[in-house]
């Protein structure tokens, strides 16, 4: 949820509970979003938009309580129950919508809905949006298992960068390159949440970002090593080694330090 479209839709989509980080982490996908079902759930969440469930499939339970489909589940009810789909196909369905080459699957899938649908009575009109929201699976959307898995970890996140952010954000630098964001973009992001971050220092840095405790009893981060441009983690370990060593009686004593 830290790209520029998922942070640009949270305000829109306000999540007060668990579920709606399930839903926020679907929706921003290019399956819902060609399958035009993220402006109408944005909408109908806010009031905007009458709630009106297609065709067959009126019971909530099926679709959800938004009537727009999000997850790959509630495409596999709706092929069930409007195009007269076994379980066997629904199956079939859902390896397609989950195979790299869904797309081409999903074309011989769909004289399948097709036929089912004519025999259920349904419109041409209804097909081509029962047909798009289905297709638009194929080009990337999840299962609701999957999504809660991600929206856990989402809501994981935030709440550590929340209430420890100095840890939290030792932990993303120090396991960089990773995300969306540059380590730069990352530390300015804490220093604006009120992290005071310290730069590196070659008699109080090590190779990873740690943290240090101020004398009012709040936690500052330290740079590390690794963000000096050049420095090789063993010439920062041969730094720390000999930061430690005892008081010396002669220039002689001090290690060589390799720079390169």
């Amino acid at each position: 949820m830290e790209s520029r479209a998922q942070m640009a839709s949270l305000p829109r989509n306000d999540p007060d509970k668990f579920y709606d980080l399930v839903i926020q982490v679907a929706i921003i996908r290019p399956g819902p979003i060609v399958g035009d079902m993220m402006n109408p759930y944005m909408e109908r969440r806010q009031g905007r938009q009458e709630i009106r469930y297609p065709i067959l499939y009126s019971n909530p339970c099926c679709i959800g309580p938004w009537g727009v489909p999000l997850f790959q589940e509630q495409l596999l009810r709706i092929a069930m129950i409007i195009a007269n789909f076994t379980g066997g196909e629904a199956e079939e369905l859902r390896r397609a919508l989950g195979s790299r080459r869904s797309v081409e699957k999903m074309r011989a899938l769909e004289l399948k809905l097709r036929n089912g649908m004519d025999q259920n009575g349904v419109s041409p009109a209804a097909q081509e949006e029962i047909i798009k929201a289905i297709s638009s699976f194929a080009l990337y959307g999840f299962p609701e298992s999957h999504v809660a898995s991600f929206a856990l970890i989402a809501y994981a996140s935030a709440w550590l960068k929340f209430y420890y952010l100095a840890a939290f954000a030792a932990a993303i630098l120090n396991n960089q390159p990773m995300g969306f964001y540059s380590p730069a973009v990352l530390v300015k992001d804490a220093q604006r949440h009120g992290l005071r971050v310290k730069p590196v220092d070659v008699l109080r840095s090590s190779w990873s970002c740690t943290l240090e405790k101020e004398e009012n009893g709040t936690i500052s981060l330290r740079l590390g090593f690794r963000y000096v441009r050049g420095l090789r983690q063993g010439s920062a370990a041969e730094l720390e080694a000999a930061r430690a060593m005892r008081s010396f009686a002669s220039i002689r004593n001090w290690p060589v330090v390799s720079l390169r």
